[in-house]
């Protein structure tokens, strides 16, 4: 009795796995990618005030303001392009992660949105894009798995 409930569940588990990961990590990936393509996004139409914020509130030790400035856009940028199609889903992810956590330890610290975009960007950084990805198609066009 315990053996089948055991199995019984283990299929149905597998069945909801199958059908259901993939479509959550697109979920993760076009969640994340909105949410660092609009702030990209509010960084190109007010640069002016970009600039005056990375210089003066978001300053980081050794790194002149305009190249963090000019790094965090194109990385908001170009990362939510990678996240919205699905390639190189791991390295945008750490990329993300490692900008996040700056954010987080130098600029604005015990923010609990932080502790959740690194959590959503670990999970990605861990599981990659899913079969719903540009990674995975080239996966599968080059190496044939």
């Amino acid at each position: 009795m315990v053996k089948t409930l055991i199995r019984t569940h283990d299929k149905v588990m597998s069945l909801i796995k199958t059908i259901f990961e993939d479509l959550y990590l697109l979920g993760l990936r076009v969640f994340m990618g909105c949410y660092f393509w609009y702030a990209g996004q509010s960084k190109i139409n007010t640069w002016d005030q970009t600039l005056f914020l990375f210089k003066h509130e978001y300053a980081l030790p050794y790194v002149p303001h305009e190249i963090a400035a000019y790094a965090a856009t194109g990385l908001e940028i170009g990362g939510a392009v990678c996240l919205f199609l699905g390639l190189f889903t791991k390295f945008a992810s750490l990329a993300f992660l490692l900008m996040v956590t700056v954010i987080e330890l130098f600029i604005y610290p015990d923010v609990m949105e932080h502790y959740f975009l690194m959590f959503v960007l670990g999970v990605m950084l861990l599981y990659g894009g899913g079969k719903l990805s540009l990674d995975r198609f080239f996966t599968y066009i080059f190496k044939g798995k």
